[in-house]
């Protein structure tokens, strides 16, 4: 089951850092499109902090021997600091791109996480929205053929009317 959590995680911070290489290509025209983006950008990167935190301790549980038996440890061994790493992991279940998915991560981190999850979805859709609103003003803009174009139309305009007729 941990190895199993390890790479889920790991396979969530290929994913984000996939969408955060998107987002660092992504152009922004206006000043409101800027703000979304370092948003964005600002909570996948902590996102992928929390993921990558929760890994060491998931790495500790990871072992090829099986536990000793607490009795025997308590008995044969000084009193020692216990890290209970079961109480520490916890596995979250969201709503991603239309699927569940499963995460590991700290407990202490859960709160922020999901923070951080919403914080990049609402700038994801407000930039969307944006970007949907340009791609309709663009379309309206007509370019001027290139001269390559102006100068092959000339030569083969000929040549395909004939092939056209034939």
């Amino acid at each position: 089951m941990i190895i199993k959590m390890l790479k889920i995680n790991i396979e969530q911070e290929k994913k984000l850092v996939k969408e955060l290489d998107n987002l660092f290509l992504h152009s922004a025209s206006s000043e409101k499109e800027k703000i979304l983006l370092r948003a964005a950008i600002a909570s996948k990167s902590n996102q992928l902090k929390i993921l990558n935190d929760s890994i060491p301790l998931l790495l500790k549980k990871i072992s090829f021997a099986r536990r000793l038996p607490e009795e025997y440890i308590l008995k044969n061994s000084e009193p020692q600091i216990s890290l209970d790493n079961d109480k520490e992991i916890i596995t979250l279940d969201f709503p991603f791109e239309g699927s569940n998915k499963l995460v590991a991560i700290k407990r202490k981190d859960k709160n922020k996480y999901l923070e951080e999850l919403y914080i990049s979805e609402s700038s994801l859709k407000d930039l969307k929205k944006s970007k949907d609103k340009t791609k309709k003003e663009s379309i309206t803009q007509y370019k001027s053929p290139n001269f390559y174009v102006k100068t092959a139309n000339k030569f083969f305009l000929n040549t395909s009317c004939n092939l056209i007729e034939k």
